[in-house]
């Protein structure tokens, strides 16, 4: 009964514990994408561009958590020769994404974290010939992970470095987008 007693204590405090340290937290960032695409045969190539990111995030205790964000990967060109017509392709990838984060504090600024987790990405198509554009979509529920530090500049404001990979298909064709971003993180200080 002793056992009992003290497994429903320990339990008690751990919860107790977690619901103290509970913290929402918000945030967006900027920074690089390159994609994994095959330029061979074309006549222009522009893997990189601008991404921009929303998230949003609880962290269950200062250690595990979830995170939700919100990414556009910016827009991956190609200029390619078909007939005689030059045609212009783009690739703009949009991500949701929904992963467990891991947070490992060093001090009382630092921080390094993991993360995993489903990505759902919208990959829109465009080509242009001439002043006529066409475009087409297409989806996929893949994997998607990152990494990243943390410095805390006040209490409620964290500068981010990340780096994540989620993975766009279109029409079968598969291949990677590499984000390199800094970012903010907002929360409410505790009292």
């Amino acid at each position: 009964m002793k056992t009992v007693r003290n497994v429903a204590l320990a339990v008690a405090l751990a919860l107790g514990s977690t619901t103290a340290m509970a913290q929402f937290y918000a945030g967006g960032g900027a920074g690089q994408t390159t994609a994994d695409i095959d330029c061979a045969g074309t006549l222009s190539c522009d893997k990189k561009d601008t991404g921009r990111k929303g998230f949003a995030g609880y962290m269950f205790t200062p250690m595990l958590g979830v995170e939700g964000s919100y990414n556009d990967l910016g827009k991956s060109r190609a200029g390619v020769d078909v007939l005689g017509l030059p045609v212009g392709v783009g690739l703009n990838p949009r991500v949701y994404a929904l992963f467990g984060i891991a947070s490992l504090d060093f001090g009382s600024r630092y921080s390094a974290f993991a993360k995993a987790g489903v990505a759902y990405v919208d990959t829109k198509l465009t080509a242009a010939v001439g002043n006529t554009t066409f475009g087409d979509s297409d989806s996929a529920t893949t994997p998607a992970f990152g990494v990243g530090f943390g410095v805390r500049v006040v209490d409620g404001l964290q500068v981010r470095a990340e780096w994540e990979r989620f993975r766009a298909e279109y029409v079968g064709e598969k291949g990677d987008i590499d984000f390199f971003s800094l970012s903010v993180r907002f929360w409410m200080p505790a009292k």
